[in-house]
């Protein structure tokens, strides 16, 4: 089942230097095992799964869509934070205009207010 994970996972990349993702990889990989583990354990102790295949086969199944899901979370992220890099003078001024419409919004709501 390893060899079927391993074989699963190596495409997936993320788009920063190769020490800091080979760094990410295994923290992710780390947690995704003790996550697994965790599960499986819990599903054992409630009497949901018995047998050693059972429990096997469960684990690398949650141990690949907790790694998977982790993957695109962390590599959103990586995107997103590039983009807001590389453009962040538009970010800014969206952020300034959202800022200047909510001071726009909160003082029309505290004129009318204290008309009323």
């Amino acid at each position: 089942m390893k060899f079927i994970f391993e074989l699963l996972t190596s495409p997936l990349s993320l788009p920063i230097a190769w020490y800091l993702e080979y760094l990410i990889i295994w923290i992710v990989s780390r947690v995704a095992y003790k996550v697994a583990f965790s599960m499986v354990g819990d599903l054992y102790d409630d009497g949901i799964i018995s047998g050693r295949n059972a429990g096997h086969i469960l684990h690398w199944i949650i141990r690949l869509i907790f790694f998977v899901v982790c993957w695109a979370v962390i590599y959103g992220l990586i995107v997103a934070v590039k983009w807001i890099i590389a453009n962040y003078i538009l970010v800014l001024c969206i952020l300034g205009g959202i800022l200047v419409l909510a001071t726009i919004i909160t003082l029309t709501i505290i004129i009318a207010k204290a008309r009323a």
